[in-house]
């Protein structure tokens, strides 16, 4: 009995590997949360066989936003405490406060710094919620896609676009591990380019294939 292949999504396009050829998905992930126009993170090296992504001064920000508005609760809360219901303002400031803290907090959480240690053979993902290995030899290539692309209608209009860095595992439940979102185009395919050269795997750039409607 023949069994009957996988069916591939119509965003897979068929790239040639070291391994083989092979069908890598070209569709944006999308649950990255850190876009911005401008690059979020910064290389760093090769230093000593390490290349890093690192997110410090993003993480400095956030967290001093965190800090502020955990203030702003707690000065809400100690009126609240000490003034009673003559504290008109101290609920709306514990709110406020507190959503945003919560919210610079969750940002925080999810902001990875990446290091690629060629002594070691692993690369690392690092965050809040702790730091997780693997071996060099998991990355098959460095992806680079746009996620959108927005065109103006009108010539004075401005052009938006989204770029996406991405690593293509060698993993069958998780393919693909995204480093970066990012407007900085210049950030996307020099960091893109170097890292591939010092991990010594394919660089993909198909920045322009995906920049059109069919994804």
């Amino acid at each position: 009995m023949a069994l009957t292949p996988a069916r591939r999504s119509r965003t897979e396009v068929s790239v040639r590997l070291s391994s083989g050829n092979a069908w890598v998905e070209t569709r944006p992930i999308r649950d990255n949360i850190t876009q911005s126009r401008r690059s979020m993170g910064k290389w760093l090296g090769p230093i000593d066989g390490v290349f890093r992504l690192s997110r410090r001064n993003q993480r400095l920000a956030f967290g001093a936003g965190a800090a502020a508005s955990a203030y702003v609760f707690c000065l809400g809360l100690w009126h609240q405490l000490t003034h009673g219901s003559a504290a008109d303002q101290a609920p709306g400031m514990m709110v406020v406060g507190g959503v945003l803290a919560l919210g610079m907090l969750f940002f925080l959480a999810r902001m990875s710094t990446y290091a690629f240690d060629r002594n070691s053979a692993t690369f690392s993902r690092s965050s809040l919620l702790g730091p997780r290995r693997r071996p060099l030899t998991d990355i098959l290539a460095v992806q680079l896609i746009t996620q959108y692309h927005v065109a103006p209608k009108f010539e004075t209009s401005r052009r938006y676009s989204a770029y996406q860095i991405n690593l293509l595992l060698d993993d069958a439940e998780s393919s693909r591990e995204n480093l970066s979102t990012t407007g900085d185009l210049g950030f996307v395919r020099g960091g893109g380019q170097a890292l591939a050269t010092f991990l010594g795997v394919p660089l993909l750039d198909q920045i322009e294939m995906t920049a059109n409607k069919f994804l």
